[in-house]
């Protein structure tokens, strides 16, 4: 008579590797990978900052303490969301956000934590301490809403447009937007006339992923009192590409930056909306 472990090595050496088959990604649950799946992109694709602080260079701030903290100037606020690419310049801070991505820079740099808000705006690196109003203290709230027609036609190319309705004045709004590719092709993004608002110049960037569906874009303001009117921050131009009893674009994420790089809370902008025909 065989014992319990002789039977379980007899009946394990009868199981062999099944021969890998192809099934589609839907048919997947519950099955094994034959072999190792490795992602050709990295996600997100730039290096982010783990952290709410100031990105600078090491050698800037070697010789800080509590004694003899070391002042920096603030040269740029990012906040998550910013996709512009920028370069971080020895003897200068960047602000930055937690998953915001980190400035490209001639050599090694680090993130400080801003710590403890003082009365000055440039961080003074030594201990814990920073002179400054926080850039992170959230403190308003910011609306979007989607304006557009209710119906297309398959081949059709229609415009819908992104309102924002500030409560306090705003000098730079990154955002993204999410969209069906099987539904939509996105033919053109434009900045809006919100940050030009009393004559004010502006800058915009943006870009389509259009396999993902998603759109990223930035709008910031040169001047620094911001824009506080409402206003249309951006307008996406659409191709309907497959009927849909309702087919939706939505507002993903937005990180509107106040006066003073203060981050201002958003309220996300309900789904557009709109019946594709054939």
């Amino acid at each position: 008579m065989r014992s319990v472990d002789e039977h379980r090595r007899v009946v394990a050496a009868l199981i062999t590797a099944r021969p890998p088959i192809a099934v589609a990604l839907s048919d997947a649950l519950g099955l094994v990978l034959a072999d190792d799946v490795v992602a050709t992109l990295s996600l997100p694709g730039f290096d982010n900052s783990a952290m709410d602080g100031y990105a600078v260079f090491a050698d800037d701030i070697a010789g800080a303490s509590d004694d003899e903290p070391v002042s920096l100037p603030v040269a740029e606020d990012i906040p998550a969301g910013r996709t512009d690419p920028l370069t971080l310049k020895p003897g200068t801070a960047h602000r930055i956000m937690t998953g915001a991505p980190l400035p490209s820079g001639a050599g090694p740099s680090s993130i400080t934590d801003p710590g403890v808000p003082g009365t000055a705006p440039s961080p003074a690196v030594g201990g814990s301490a920073v002179s400054g109003p926080s850039a992170f203290t959230p403190s308003g709230s910011t609306t979007f809403s989607w304006q557009g027609p209710n119906q297309a036609t398959i081949g059709s190319t229609f415009t819908i447009a992104l309102a924002i309705q500030p409560d306090q004045p705003l000098t730079s709004v990154p955002f993204s937007v999410g969209y069906d590719p099987k539904l939509f092709a996105v033919t053109t993004v434009t900045e809006g006339d919100f940050m030009r608002q009393g004559g004010a110049q502006s800058a915009f960037a943006s870009r389509i992923d259009a396999a993902a569906g998603r759109v990223f874009a930035t709008v910031s303001r040169s001047t620094p009192d911001g824009a506080s009117a409402p206003g249309t921050l951006a307008t996406v131009t659409l191709r309907a590409l497959a009927p849909a009893p309702s087919a939706t674009v939505q507002l993903l994420a937005s990180s509107p930056v106040g006066v003073g790089g203060r981050v201002v809370n958003a309220q996300t902008a309900p789904p557009y909306t709109v019946v594709i025909a054939p």
